[in-house]
């Protein structure tokens, strides 16, 4: 199932949220290089954010992204956590 993933708290215009779940979270760890984290690691974890939503959601609402900075044995890692409420949205006046 597609599912949208939207930084807003609300349905876009047109829509209507008709169920909504419980928040989700994930967080996935990056090692911090020259190089840095790739668009690619970063769309991974918002892929999983989305896989972890319930059957029946075909959106995350209200997404945010947090991050913290940790040195361990002079290595640098960066945590990214991803946020959001799960949702069942509609478009105004379809049947449900």
């Amino acid at each position: 199932m597609e599912r949208y993933l939207l930084t807003v708290e609300a349905a876009p215009a047109g829509y209507e949220v008709r169920e909504v779940f419980t928040l989700i979270q994930f967080t996935k760890r990056l090692r911090v290089t020259e190089a840095s984290a790739s668009a690619a690691e970063c769309q991974d974890a918002l892929d999983v954010l989305s896989a972890a939503a319930p059957d029946g959601a075909n959106a995350v609402l209200g997404v945010r992204l947090t991050s913290t900075a940790v040195s361990v044995d002079g290595e640098i890692y960066l945590f990214l956590t991803y946020l959001g409420t799960p949702a069942r949205i509609v478009e105004k006046d379809a049947a449900d």
